[in-house]
């Protein structure tokens, strides 16, 4: 009977011992920074939408502007680097707790399309190029559930700024007076929105993951975006 005792007692240990060695697999704790890169979406380019100014062809008569057809998706890619903490946890429990802080870069998003331009005498093709560049800083909330000793799901909610700028050039192609038309005409818009996102992520040991997620941002002033990115996490 001793023996018996002994022996379920051993076993409850190593099960025990075991499930918390499990646990300290999983998602990393405390402090960690995420370096990504992916694809992104930038909502508020408005590169279909984009018109071309007024232009004076003849004294007295201008040629108004009109909508323009462009071509263009507003897809582009995307560089993330973020600092966060995952506050610490009892090894027994799945899940973490922290705040993470993050900083976004999009490559720019180029279009270009043609318009015609009537006056009383002659017709005036002009070209339009836009460069459309935005960056933006987040802070979240974030959430880390281990489901196995090696995967986490990942919840994330906060705030984020974005800036975004528009360039416009229109270059007269043809005419009498071309090139006399040319102009640069700049947008700027920003404002903070709310964030959110999900993603997974894979434990290689407690200071290293591969890390996935897809994170999105809507705002005022027609400002936001939607990412999806793929990068690795260091913790301390």
């Amino acid at each position: 009977m001793k023996y018996t005792v002994k022996m379920v007692l051993s076993a409850g240990v190593l099960v025990l011992g075991f499930g918390s060695y499990q646990a300290a697999l999983a998602a990393p704790t405390g402090a960690y920074v995420d370096v990504a890169g992916g694809a992104s979406y930038l909502a508020g380019s408005q590169l279909n939408n984009m018109e071309f100014p007024t232009y004076t062809i003849t004294p007295g008569l201008d040629a108004n502007s009109s909508a323009v057809p462009y071509y263009s998706t507003d897809f582009n890619y995307t560089g993330r680097a973020a600092f966060g903490y995952f506050f610490n946890q009892d090894p027994l429990n799945s899940w973490a707790y922290g705040v993470e802080m993050g900083y976004d870069y999009f490559s720019p998003v180029n279009s270009t399309g043609t318009q015609s331009f009537h006056s009383l005498y002659s017709t005036y093709n002009v070209s339009g190029a836009v460069k459309t560049s935005a960056w933006a800083s987040d802070l979240d909330f974030v959430i880390s559930e281990d489901v196995s000793e090696h995967v986490s799901l990942l919840y994330k909610l906060g705030v984020a700024y974005e800036s975004m700028t528009r360039n416009f050039t229109a270059t007269q192609l043809a005419g009498a007076q071309a090139g006399a038309f040319n102009s640069t005409t700049n947008s700027d818009t920003s404002g903070v929105g709310g964030l959110a996102g999900l993603g997974i992520q894979f434990n290689f040991s407690k200071h290293v993951a591969l890390r996935t997620e897809v994170d999105g941002m809507k705002g005022g002033n027609n400002i936001g975006y939607a990412q999806a990115l793929a990068g690795l996490v260091f913790a301390f």
